[in-house]
């Protein structure tokens, strides 16, 4: 490997961490797997016994944005929000109020998916095989795990097979939840060939100790906080700034939400990395493009598996909805320039028909 190769291989880690895991460690980042490894992990209950389940629902809503104003270092770029979907503490959504009429005009239908929720299902539990060898491990071995829906349904229909006697988290026959990525074409991350392991498998002393030291955590604590009148007022501001095609504003929303994708003036803060940057450049211009590229990929970790999970979860609710990709998960750099432009392309035409219709 030359020394331009280890320079990008080292960013590329350190991105890929900061990525993978918001600063919240407690996170398994199973999705960093490469194509054909495994991770086995094992689930545990939730510590809130009125919850049934061993999991709880996260949902959420992105608001698309062109660019920003009124900051340190704002941009013309596409950025989005990311902000709760009321539906998850079991209130009526706003946004999901006010679109509902849009599947059912032609015009807006793809409109109304670009502000579709989208879900993801919060567990907790061991990890017993670390397909990622992770060096920096948290003290407290109960992880956090952000399934996502394609995942969940094979858990979901592993629960509901009349073959398996006992529940998959029982502390002496449950088993072990093996998570398989690999790929599904040249663009997507596959998971559907994970599945339970076959054979039950009692947790061991180091895990029930574990237990004891740590206690089992409500899941209820994993979600965001539920936003007060104040703070829902400011989503929906948001939200129909959103849909007008405007940029987001810090002086007005910078209290409460920011962009996901947006770290300024690039995603690369410290001096020592800013300075491997320049030897970059200063090797290939062509190569800084190249990795430049590879940081603009910025995503939030619990939504970004698979478009198909998305219109997966709304089509089971919403009948003859023609599937639009609203975020791919490209993986292959030279392409992610063309489908970011695409993408911010077809919503933004998608929100001038929208206003047109308005008016």
């Amino acid at each position: 490997m030359n020394r331009l190769e280890m320079i990008r291989e080292k960013l590329r880690t350190q991105l890929s961490q900061k990525e993978s895991i918001g600063g919240d460690k407690s996170v398994y980042p199973f999705w960093n797997l490469n194509d054909g490894e495994s991770s086995e992990i094992r689930f545990l209950p939730d510590g809130n016994p009125d919850n049934t389940f061993f999991w709880i629902e996260k949902s959420v809503i992105r608001l698309p944005f062109n660019g920003t104003i009124n900051g340190q270092n704002n941009t013309d770029k596409e950025v989005y929000v990311q902000v709760p979907c009321m539906e998850m503490y079991g209130k009526t959504c706003p946004i999901l109020q006010e679109t509902k009429p849009w599947w059912n005009d032609s015009e807006l239908k793809e409109l109304a998916r670009v502000y579709w929720r989208k879900k993801t299902y919060l567990f907790h539990g061991f990890i017993v095989k670390d397909g990622l060898n992770e060096e920096n491990q948290p003290e407290n071995p109960i992880r956090k795990f952000m399934i996502n829906v394609s995942i969940f349904e094979i858990i979901k229909n592993t629960l509901m097979d009349p073959d398996i006697e006992d529940l998959v988290v029982d502390f002496e026959k449950g088993r072990d939840f093996r998570i398989q990525k690999t790929k599904k074409g040249q663009q997507y991350s596959d998971y559907s060939t994970s599945r339970f392991v076959i054979k039950t498998r009692p947790l061991s002393s180091r895990e029930r100790e574990a237990i004891n030291e740590y206690g089992l955590p409500d899941l209820r604590t994993y979600l965001p906080p539920q936003p007060d009148n104040k703070t829902l007022n400011v989503i929906m501001d948001m939200f129909h700034a959103s849909v007008n095609g405007e940029a987001y504003d810090f002086n007005k929303w910078g209290d409460f939400y920011k962009p996901m994708n947006f770290q300024a003036p690039d995603l690369i803060q410290n001096e020592s990395t800013k300075n491997k940057l320049i030897q970059i450049k200063s090797l290939s211009k062509k190569d800084t493009t190249e990795f430049e590229n590879v940081s603009s990929k910025r995503k939030n970790i619990v939504e970004n598996e698979s478009q198909e999970d998305e219109e997966f979860e709304h089509d089971k609710e919403v009948v003859s909805v023609s599937p639009v990709v609203v975020k791919s998960k490209v993986e292959d750099e030279n392409d992610t320039n063309s489908v970011e432009e695409e993408k911010t392309r077809r919503i933004l035409e998608m929100i001038k028909r929208a206003k047109n219709r308005q008016s």
